[in-house]
C-alpha cells in the first residue's frame, strides 16, 4: 500500500463526491452498485448518509480496488463494465460517476445496457452531456445525448446541470450533467 488516497489528501469528502447521494434523497432504495468506483468516494457520502444500505462497488483497477477496500472497510470488487457479475435487477440504484467520460463513444451503449440490466429501480449518472447520440467534448473526454440514449430504450432521463459548487472544473463546468433514470 502506497499511502497515497483522497482519505489522507482530503480532509473531507470532494463536492463531486456527494452528488450522487445528494440524488438519493426521498428515494427508497437498499441496495447500491457502483461502477467504476475507483477509492470508493462516492460509496462513503452515501454511506454517511444512508448507513443501513447494501453498497458494492466495482472498478477495473485491481490494485486500487484491493488497496481502498483494506482503507474503506467497503465492499469493493475488481469487475468489468462490460461484464457485471451481477444478476439483472439486482440492485435497487445503479450508479456511474465520470466513467462514460473514459470510454470511446463506441463503446458508450454498450456499456449503458450492462447498467440497466442489473439495476432494479434507478440509474445514476454524473456524466458529460452533448447534443449528438456519442462523441466528444472539447478536451476529448466522451459525452452523450443521454436523454435520447435511454429514451431509444424506453426510459425517461431525468437531466439536471451540475452546479458550479458541485464540480467547478471544465469540462464539468460546461458539459457536466446528473441524469436520473427511475424504471418504475
Amino acid at each position: 500500500m502506497n499511502g497515497e488516497h483522497p482519505y489522507n489528501q482530503f480532509p473531507t469528502l470532494r463536492s463531486s463526491k456527494t452528488i450522487v447521494a445528494e440524488a438519493l434523497k426521498g428515494k427508497e432504495f437498499n441496495t447500491v452498485l457502483e461502477v467504476g468506483a475507483q477509492w470508493g468516494e462516492n460509496l462513503m457520502a452515501i454511506k454517511e448518509k444512508f448507513s443501513d444500505k447494501v453498497l458494492i462497488g466495482v472498478d477495473v483497477d485491481k490494485t486500487v480496488t484491493i488497496e481502498a477496500k483494506e482503507v474503506t472497510g467497503l465492499d469493493l470488487r475488481v469487475g468489468n463494465l462490460f461484464d457485471l457479475q451481477f444478476e439483472d435487477n439486482s440492485f435497487d440504484v445503479v450508479f456511474a460517476e465520470a466513467l462514460f467520460v473514459m470510454l470511446p463513444p463506441h463503446q458508450i451503449e454498450s456499456g449503458l445496457d450492462e447498467l440497466i440490466r442489473v439495476s432494479k429501480k434507478y440509474i445514476v449518472l454524473v456524466e458529460l452531456g452533448i447534443k449528438e447520440l456519442t462523441g466528444y467534448v472539447s478536451g476529448g473526454r466522451t459525452g452523450a445525448n443521454w436523454v435520447e440514449l435511454f429514451k431509444k430504450r424506453g426510459l425517461n432521463a431525468e437531466v439536471r446541470k451540475l452546479t458550479l459548487e458541485e464540480w467547478d472544473a471544465e469540462p464539468w463546468r460546461t458539459y457536466g450533467y446528473i441524469i436520473t433514470i427511475c424504471k418504475d
